[in-house]
């Protein structure tokens, strides 16, 4: 009987041991959210190489010092975008805004995402280059300026 209970409190022990040596496993990888945000998050230009299409209309030269900064805060599935160098008078690039996934999983170089203003701008992208297209529609200003903006842009844009 004596041996027996050795052995159960040998048992309990080696048990324990086991139990307390395991460490938790945190996944061990960067969530997809956060890939995506790091590889969307930086300064990207039209400069000498990229493009910006409204509708059929090459709009290039208009935007040839166009420049797209977007910040992303780690796990929030979020983050800031500032636009410069777009076209006088009505663009539909605010100067600044903020900006979320639309999915909790995007892919890590194709996504949607959303304008603070609701606008939602499909995203595709490489190291090097990123392609936003979206339908922009301001129909609070109908009538005005802004209608010379209204229909679907793509922006070709290049990594700085």
């Amino acid at each position: 009987m004596k041996k027996l209970s050795y052995l159960l409190s040998a048992g309990v022990l080696v048990a324990m041991l086991a139990v307390v040596g395991c460490k938790k496993d945190d996944g061990g990888g960067i969530t997809p959210e956060d890939a995506a945000g790091a590889n969307f998050a930086g300064t990207w230009a039209v400069g000498s190489s990229g493009s910006v299409m409204f509708d059929s209309d090459d709009r290039t030269t208009e935007y040839s010092n166009f420049t797209f900064t977007v910040n992303y805060s780690a796990g929030q599935g979020s983050g800031t975008y500032s636009a410069t160098g777009g076209q006088s008078g009505a663009s539909p690039w605010p100067a600044s805004g903020t900006w979320s996934f639309n999915a909790e999983s995007p892919g890590a170089e194709s996504f949607a995402v959303t304008r603070d203003d609701g606008l939602v701008v499909n995203v595709a992208l490489t190291a090097t280059d990123m392609t936003m297209t979206f339908t922009f529609d301001d129909s609070v200003n109908e009538g005005s300026r802004v209608e010379a903006v209204n229909g679907n842009w793509t922006f070709n844009l290049v990594k700085q």
